[in-house]
């Protein structure tokens, strides 16, 4: 592939993961995404993952564009929520995110089969690495307003409270995979320009 189609397909990546990192910003209004956790930042790292065939441009791109848009969220939407520049406990969150985009770079072949895997698979992650989070930080049980007790009976009750959450972000992958995916997928068959040969990896899904 030529510098100049690399350059090309890039940019369109790049383009694509600065708008959905854009759309983030729609949720801080429920007048647009009423829902809690129905954001594109798990698609967004699949797609990143996926599609990326720079190692480097794959992780760096995607948390570039979480990072900007956690500050704007924290600075414009929520600034009583902020705990320095972000938020409490946003440490989980970016690991979660950085395992995402793993989960992204070890699809072979996208399929609509793959695609609801992954989507579901990532909300997964999110779900379990980030209630450990807020579990292990001393959150709090929302059934009583003390703090989740510190113990396996404390861990299941953080995640019990948690799943209308996860419910709200596997739709939401769902919803976002099918339009970033599905849209790169088009756009890569209608302009031959934009297709890559990618190294072949093990395969998760």
């Amino acid at each position: 592939m030529s510098i100049q189609k690399m350059k090309l397909r890039n940019s369109l990546l790049v383009l694509c993961v600065l708008v959905a990192g854009s759309l983030r910003l729609l949720g801080a209004s429920s007048v647009f995404i009423p829902l809690t956790n129905f954001t594109p930042i798990c698609a967004m790292a699949l797609f990143g993952g996926t599609y990326f065939s720079n190692r480097i441009h794959s992780f760096l791109f995607p948390l570039l564009a979480l990072l900007l848009s956690d500050l704007l969220l924290m600075q414009v939407f929520y600034p009583g929520m902020r705990s320095g520049l972000l938020y409490s406990g946003w440490g989980w969150t970016y690991g979660a995110f950085l395992l995402m985009i793993g989960m992204g770079s070890l699809i072979k072949k996208v399929t609509l089969k793959n695609m609801v895997i992954a989507a579901v698979s990532a909300a997964l992650v999110h779900w379990i690495l980030t209630d450990f989070g807020v579990w292990i930080s001393g959150g709090l049980d929302v059934s009583t307003g003390k703090t989740l007790a510190p113990n396996l009976q404390g861990w299941i009750q953080c995640n019990l409270q948690a799943l209308p959450f996860l419910k709200n972000m596997i739709m939401s992958n769902l919803v976002y995979c099918s339009l970033m995916f599905g849209g790169f997928e088009y756009a890569q068959r209608r302009f031959k320009n934009l297709q890559v040969s990618k190294i072949p990896q093990p395969s998760i899904v």
